[in-house]
């Protein structure tokens, strides 16, 4: 493809130089965020974990409590076999009261066992807790870290894209009403730069061979030349 009308081949190369830089310093500001993804990642995960934490210790606690119950239970009975044991009138009945605290003294023994293996696994919890508090607040402080440095790259990044736009205004206004139509049209579709040096009779960004046609435009930089397949600006250098 070929534009008739006269065109000033420097002045649209000009503005793909700023259009170039304009869009390396909007990539750059992009990838400032990403600079504290990792701490941002890392603090997320500890906080899910506490919160999951936070649940197993209410769990724990909780049984902690069933376990004292059940104990004080056990208690309670044992004494009032003991207290009627006190008072049995036969052997009989002693031997059955006998028996009974037997089995609630074994009950006893074995609800203390498990009143002390949930005060472990609440305390093995309430370690964890706090390590992970620990961690978190190590974490933050990291991303509070990363995050400083996210706004610096940021502030560079904005300050070359605020210059890379008014450079742009002065370089756009250098060129005609219908080639930059086709210029932004074109630059629309691929994005970095709507421009491509001929190199080797192909073209440079999509590596397709130009016809001998768009050569001797492209090389007499008296027309507007596109590539056939990625429509982008052809042109050549000089000498």
């Amino acid at each position: 493809m070929s534009e008739t009308h006269s065109f000033d081949l420097e002045a649209l190369r000009a503005l793909g130089d700023v259009d170039l830089r304009l869009s390396r310093a909007r990539r750059k500001l992009e990838r400032a965020a990403d600079l504290a993804a990792p701490q941002r990642t890392r603090v997320e995960g500890i906080k899910r974990e506490l919160e999951q934490l936070t649940t197993d210790l209410r769990e724990a606690q909780k049984g902690v409590k069933t376990r004292e119950l059940e104990m004080a239970k056990a208690e309670g009975e044992r004494q009032k076999a003991e207290v009627a044991l006190n008072q049995a009138k036969s052997n009989s009945e002693f031997s059955t009261l006998t028996a009974l605290m037997e089995r609630k003294t074994a009950e006893i023994s074995e609800a203390e066992t498990k009143v002390l293996e949930a005060y472990d696994h609440q305390e093995a919890i309430e370690t964890k807790l706090a390590a992970s508090k620990g961690r978190l607040s190590e974490k933050e402080k990291e991303l509070a870290d990363a995050e400083g440095r996210v706004k610096v790259e940021a502030d560079k990044a904005q300050v070359l894209i605020d210059a890379a736009e008014a450079d742009r205004v002065t370089a756009a206004a250098k060129i005609s009403g219908k080639h930059l139509e086709l210029y932004e049209r074109l630059l629309e579709r691929n994005k970095d730069t709507p421009l491509a040096e001929l190199q080797d009779e192909m073209c440079g960004a999509c590596g397709i061979k130009c016809r001998p046609e768009q050569i001797s435009l492209a090389r007499g930089a008296k027309q507007l030349v596109t590539c056939g397949s990625c429509q982008r600006i052809l042109w050549m250098r000089q000498g």
